[in-house]
C-alpha cells in the first residue's frame, strides 16, 4: 500500500509540475515577456559588433546573431556594392567581399524600399540558390541615403509572417541607426583633428619662433640650460 501511495503521490506531482510548466511556456504575457528579453539581449549582442563600424567582422556575427532568430535559411548584409556578411545556406557562393547578385538588392539600393518577396523569380538570384523561394530585403541608411541592405532569405512563401517582417524592419532599423551613429562619431573625430591641425598650423611658428630666441639668449648666459631646453624641445616635436 505505501509503495502505491508514493507512486500516486510522485504520478501527482510529475502531473501538477508539467501542468505548471506548460502554463507558463503557454500563458501570452509570460511568452511575451520571454521573447521581449531575448530580442533585447540580441539587440545589445549586435549593437556590440558594431563598436568599430559595420566592418566585414562585425556584419558576419550579425549575420550569425539573427540567422537562429528567425525562421530564414540564410541571412545577409551588403553595402551598396558587395556583400558584408552571410551565414545559412548557400553560403559558399555568396562570401563576404563577393558582389551583390540579387536584383532585388540593387533595386532597394536604389529606391530605398523595403521588399517582401514570395517567389524565387522575383528574387533574382541564380540557379545555384534553389533552395530559395521566398526573402525579405531591408535598406539601411543614413538619413535620406542608403547605405546597404540587410536580407532573409526563406525556404517557402508561407515562413514570410507578419511577425518575420516585423522583425526583419526592426533589425535594420537598429542597424541603421547604429551605422548613422559610427559615422557621426567618425565626423566628430575628422572634424576635431582637422581643427586641432589648424590650430597647430598658427601656434607652432610661433611656439618655435619664441623657443629658439629664449635658447639662443641662455647659450653664453646658461649653456647646461639652454641643453637642456634643446632636449625637450627636440622631444617634443618628436
Amino acid at each position: 500500500f505505501d509503495t502505491r501511495l508514493l507512486q500516486l503521490l510522485a504520478g501527482l506531482a510529475f502531473t501538477l509540475s508539467l501542468v505548471a510548466f506548460m502554463w507558463m511556456w503557454f500563458d501570452p504575457d509570460t511568452n511575451s515577456a520571454r521573447q521581449s528579453d531575448e530580442l533585447l539581449k540580441l539587440a545589445s549582442e549586435m549593437l556590440d559588433c558594431t563598436k568599430q563600424g559595420m566592418t566585414f567582422d562585425a556584419a558576419q556575427q550579425i549575420c550569425e546573431l539573427l540567422l537562429p532568430a528567425t525562421s530564414a535559411i540564410a541571412v545577409a548584409i551588403t553595402n551598396r556594392e558587395i556583400i558584408l556578411g552571410y551565414t545559412g545556406y548557400n553560403s559558399d557562393n555568396n562570401v563576404p567581399g563577393s558582389p551583390i547578385r540579387t536584383t532585388t538588392t540593387h533595386e532597394t539600393l536604389e529606391d530605398g524600399k523595403p521588399r517582401i518577396l514570395h517567389h524565387t523569380d522575383d528574387i533574382g538570384l541564380p540557379a545555384s540558390s534553389s533552395q530559395i523561394n521566398a526573402a525579405i530585403v531591408q535598406p539601411l541608411s543614413i538619413g535620406e541615403s542608403i547605405e546597404g541592405t540587410l536580407k532573409f532569405y526563406y525556404s517557402r512563401a508561407t515562413q514570410l509572417t507578419k511577425t518575420q517582417e516585423s522583425l526583419a524592419q526592426g533589425f535594420a532599423e537598429l542597424l541603421s541607426t547604429q551605422i548613422a551613429a559610427s559615422a557621426l562619431e567618425e565626423q566628430v573625430k575628422l572634424t576635431t583633428s582637422m581643427e586641432l591641425k589648424a590650430l597647430q598650423a598658427q601656434i607652432n611658428p610661433h611656439f618655435m619662433f619664441n623657443t629658439i630666441n629664449t635658447i639662443a639668449s641662455l647659450i653664453r648666459t646658461d649653456p647646461n640650460k639652454a641643453r637642456n631646453l634643446l632636449r625637450d624641445f627636440a622631444a617634443f616635436y618628436r
